[in-house]
C-alpha cells in the first residue's frame, strides 16, 4: 500500500510537468466562443498562509466557466515546479522500479484523457459540451 500511495503522488506530480507552457489562453478562447462566461477564481481567499503557499506550489489557476443553468465547469491549471521536477527524477533513479515506463504510462494516459489539455484540467458534472470543448483542442 505504501508504495501504491508513493507512485500515486508521484503520478500527480507527472501530471504537474507534463505541459511546459500554459494552455489555459487556448482553453479560455474556447469556452468564450462558445458562449460561456469565464472567471478565475481567488485561490487565495479563505485559507491560511500556509495553506495558500501548499495549493500554488501546485495550482497555478482555477477558473470557472459557465453556460446557463448545467454548464458549471472548473478549470485547474497545473504549474511545474522544482518538488514535481525532483519527484520524477527520484522515480527515474530508483532501482526498484522500471521508472521510465512508469512515466511513460501516467505521461500517456493523461495525454489521452478527454478532460486534459497541456496542463489544464476539467472538472464538470452535467456539462458534456465542455469535454468535447477540451477533445477539439486536444485535436481530436
Amino acid at each position: 500500500m505504501k508504495k501504491f500511495l508513493s507512485i500515486l503522488s508521484i503520478a500527480v506530480c507527472l501530471f504537474v510537468t507534463v505541459a511546459c507552457s500554459s494552455k489555459i489562453g487556448a482553453v479560455k478562447k474556447a469556452f468564450v466562443n462558445d458562449g460561456y462566461e469565464w472567471q478565475q477564481i481567488d485561490l487565495s481567499s479563505g485559507s491560511d498562509e500556509q495553506s495558500a503557499k501548499d495549493t500554488e506550489s501546485v495550482i497555478k489557476g482555477l477558473y470557472l466557466a459557465t453556460k446557463g443553468l448545467t454548464g458549471y465547469n472548473i478549470i485547474v491549471e497545473l504549474q511545474a515546479n522544482k518538488d514535481a521536477k525532483d519527484a520524477v527524477q527520484a522515480l527515474k533513479d530508483d532501482p526498484n522500479l522500471d521508472g521510465n515506463s512508469i512515466i511513460q504510462a501516467v505521461v500517456s494516459a493523461y495525454n489521452s484523457s478527454p478532460i486534459t489539455y497541456g496542463n489544464c484540467i476539467l472538472i464538470t458534472l452535467l456539462d458534456s459540451n465542455a469535454v468535447s470543448l477540451f477533445d477539439t483542442l486536444n485535436g481530436k
